[in-house]
């Protein structure tokens, strides 16, 4: 779908009950404290979830300890050009399928593979393989991001491509939604909320067509 110079893409997911989350994190959970349909007046309401539930950043403190947290990335780091690459024909996103793609230095870069949420293609999701992330380190790139529950495989519980991304201060944009989203140029925006000494944070993020 083609999208006119300007036009605001979201590319957030909704969270509810029903979102996935990781293996063993805690699912969202909504809580009325007053409602209207009890005679409150008003509502109110409170929530619970891990902060790697829908769209959301991941700072390096998730994966290295002492690096830094959610709050202290600067705002360069999550309004930034970027570019969506289209990986909805690959089995994974390796060092050989990224060398013939081109990325600035400083930028974003977001994978489209279909496999991820909305799922729109079966089988195993298409993620990144520490070569790729490797490849992405030597462009300069400062932001990952995917439409995948998590950017890398679950094989390896050694979770290889986060320590290698983070270690060099890359953040990750997990669970977008890019299935409105042709490949090309876009600038990102994707604010995390300020949780003080966190690892991640949930974003609403957008693209603001070129």
């Amino acid at each position: 779908m083609l999208q006119k110079p300007g036009s605001i893409i979201d590319i957030s997911v909704g969270i509810s009950a029903d979102t996935p989350v990781y293996t063993d994190d805690a699912p969202f959970r909504l809580t009325r404290h007053a409602d209207f349909s009890r005679g409150d007046g008003f509502m109110l309401s409170s929530f619970s979830m891990t902060l790697h539930c829908g769209t959301h950043m991941d700072a390096p403190l998730h994966f290295v300890d002492g690096a830094s947290p959610i709050d202290a990335v600067p705002p360069d780091k999550w309004v930034l050009p970027a570019t969506v690459v289209d990986m909805t024909h690959a089995e994974a996103i390796t060092a050989d399928l990224l060398a013939g793609t081109k990325l600035s230095s400083d930028e974003a870069v977001l994978f489209k593979t279909g496999s991820g949420y909305p799922a729109r293609r079966p089988g195993k999701p298409v993620t990144l393989t520490p070569d790729g992330a490797e490849c992405l380190l030597k462009q300069g790139i400062a932001l990952a991001g995917i439409d995948g529950l998590s950017i890398e495989s679950d094989d390896d519980p050694g979770f290889p491509v986060h320590h290698i991304l983070l270690g060099a201060g890359v953040l990750i944009l997990e669970m977008i939604d890019l299935s409105n989203v042709e490949p090309g140029s876009y600038t990102l925006v994707a604010a995390p909320l300020k949780l003080e000494r966190a690892e991640a944070s949930p974003v609403r993020a957008f693209l603001i067509q070129s």
